[in-house]
């Protein structure tokens, strides 16, 4: 199996082990088993995962190796063509002053999460001085007088 890359500078490495720079072979014919093939170029890192599998080839060769080869003779693909991308990829750096507040100096209600406690609602930008009361239920069996009689 060959292994190509657009980049002749690129390191290839299989299952860990470098093998190559820009163009490596491997052993197509063997094993079943699954592959791990990493190629890197500047910073850039690229991972493919192949398996060896049942070919014409495998069936032949099984039945001409008295079935043997149904155990030896699974196969690779013929070849791995591996586009690198042109430019490295841009990660998002948090820079310490957006990722770091001091809870002493900053505004602890500039927040804009709605917070319900106790019967009491704050809406955006308020402070608990400026929190209103929640509506209580009407009821139509109300009556004035003793608290203990009034339905909840």
């Amino acid at each position: 199996m060959t292994i190509k890359t657009d980049q002749p500078d690129s390191d290839i490495y299989v299952n860990g082990d470098h093998i190559g720079q820009g163009t490596a072979t491997i052993k197509r014919m063997g094993f079943p088993e699954t592959t791990v093939i990493k190629v890197e170029h500047g910073g850039q890192v690229e991972t493919y995962t192949i398996s060896r599998t049942m070919t014409l080839s495998t069936i032949g060769l099984g039945v001409i190796s008295m079935y043997t080869g149904f155990l030896w003779a699974w196969e690779y693909p013929e070849s791995l063509d591996i586009d690198l991308p042109e430019q490295p990829v841009e990660k998002n750096v948090v820079s310490e002053s957006e990722s770091w507040t001091n809870p002493w100096t900053d505004n602890p209600f500039k927040t804009r999460i709605m917070k319900a406690k106790k019967g009491l609602t704050t809406n955006e930008n308020t402070g608990p001085n400026e929190a209103k009361p929640k509506q209580a239920r009407s009821s139509s069996k109300t009556s004035s007088g003793d608290p203990w009689t009034q339905p909840l």
